[in-house]
């Protein structure tokens, strides 16, 4: 049986054109379409239906063909149980309609715990065979030991034992039952209990991992407390039961749980060379944030940029993630993703950090769709006051010469005359002595010339 794994996943004034990271000023939310069912986890092909045996929704779970995907409804978790039961039923009991597969089946678990050790424990697989009516389907329960009652259950349905097959199941109105009576209380047996959160438009967050724990919180959420706009994002690292301090993470695209890390989730077609955006943060214990800006090629990682902070920040503030290129890789990033964590860099997040975050960008300026004898460069700050830092990245070893000039081309400093390496190189200068204004720098490189606006603010 195929297994489903959760990886928790575990950044000028000069203007300028922008790729499109997705909803970057985070002003597009939407209602999450199903929601988290309350005490349920839903993981896979499964959501709310209308399609009910009594109430107004019950569960929908499907497998389609060589999908490589299972789904599954949980309650509590398998093993030793999972939520607070206190009862010694003889029989599960539920309703259900769907479409099974010759040859496929759906498989139930039902398991109970007292103080931490198993008690009793049932694996059946079962089909349907009407999908227009419901039919009531019992599962007869034993126990390894006479008398004593439980203290947790959990409950399990996973559909999608052949890979090759589709197949549909809904189920309705679960119960545990002794002698025919209720036993016990399972929470939200009808599955009429959801609760719709803001969802961010373009992206996922840790918000949808802790639905799928069993265990729902809101740790990302939409802001009005924005640099621009009308909203921003903020991200919460609080404890989860169970599993302690858990990070506020939000991450571009779709996460596929079955997929080891991080995958592409939207296209570049330039050779960026950093990602901007705002932020306010309140680290908790020594936290620090992190932006990080993923670049990719024919789906393989080739540059990364990352911006990290540990300073308590009570104001909007500029942050720049430049990027670093693998130094075998001259050519153009086709694809990217980037990702925010609230802290948890040092992999111990702290209860409380609290990051704002918006208007994200990827700098375009002296981003290259023809990487040939050509050095990106970004110059931060910018507006500078006494110090700036040149940010270099060549293909491949050169001399340049670095200047400072004013609005009419004359030189006011020169700021490097030498070599550089290929990839990544750092330049720093002192402009203290410049006068406030608008500047010119200028970068020459066997005959290519790149300029640059600076402004100085004293």
């Amino acid at each position: 049986m195929k297994k489903i794994t959760l990886y928790i996943i575990a950044l000028f004034i000069t203007t300028s054109a922008w790729a499109q990271i997705p909803n970057a000023s985070f002003e597009n939310w939407g209602k999450d379409s199903s929601g988290t069912l309350d005490k349920w986890i839903i993981l896979g092909d499964a959501s709310k239906t209308s399609q009910s045996h009594t109430g107004a929704t019950a569960i929908l779970l499907k497998h389609t063909a060589f999908s490589g995907n299972q789904s599954y409804l949980a309650y509590g978790a398998q093993g030793l149980g999972g939520w607070p039961y206190v009862g010694r039923p003889d029989t599960l009991s539920f309703f259900a309609k769907g479409s099974i597969a010759a040859g496929d089946s759906v498989q139930a678990v039902v398991s109970f715990g007292k103080a931490g050790s198993p008690i009793g424990v049932v694996y059946v697989n079962f089909s349907v065979s009407d999908s227009i009516n419901f039919t009531e389907i019992k599962i007869p329960i034993s126990f390894y030991v006479p008398i004593i009652k439980s203290d947790t259950t959990g409950i399990y349905f996973l559909i999608g034992q052949v890979d090759s097959l589709n197949s549909w199941i809904i189920i309705d109105d679960v119960k545990l039952t002794k002698a025919g009576a209720t036993e016990g209380t399972v929470d939200n047996p009808g599955f009429e209990t959801w609760n719709l959160a803001d969802a961010l438009t373009g992206w996922s967050t840790s918000n949808e991992i802790t639905k799928a724990l069993g265990n729902p919180i809101i740790l990302v959420e939409k802001t009005s407390d924005a640099k621009d706009g009308s909203a921003a994002i903020k991200l919460t690292n609080k404890n989860l039961s169970g599993f302690g301090v858990f990070p506020a993470l939000a991450v571009t695209g779709i996460v596929d749980i079955n997929a080891n890390g991080l995958v592409p989730a939207f296209s570049v077609n330039k050779r960026f060379l950093n990602m901007t955006g705002y932020f306010k943060y309140a680290p908790a214990s020594g936290d620090t944030c992190k932006f990080q800006l993923l670049l990719y090629k024919d789906g393989l990682q080739v540059g990364m940029g990352e911006y990290l902070s540990a300073t308590n920040t009570s104001t909007y503030t500029k942050f720049n993630a430049p990027v670093k290129y693998e130094s075998s890789f001259s050519g153009i990033p086709d694809s990217a993703t980037v990702v925010i964590f609230a802290g948890s860099e040092n992999g111990n997040p702290q209860a409380g950090s609290v990051l704002y975050t918006d208007q994200l960008e990827l700098n375009d300026i002296n981003a290259i769709s023809n990487p040939e004898n050509n050095i990106q460069t970004n110059i931060f700050p910018n507006p500078a006051n006494n110090n700036i830092i040149l940010d270099l990245n060549s293909l491949n070893t050169a001399n340049v010469y670095i200047q400072l000039l004013d609005i009419s081309g004359k030189q006011i400093k020169e700021i490097y005359n030498g070599k550089i390496g290929s990839g990544y190189t750092k330049i720093a200068a002192n402009i203290a002595d410049v006068p406030a204004g608008i500047y010119i720098v200028k970068i020459s490189n066997n005959g290519f010339i790149q300029t640059n606006k600076l402004q100085i603010v004293k």
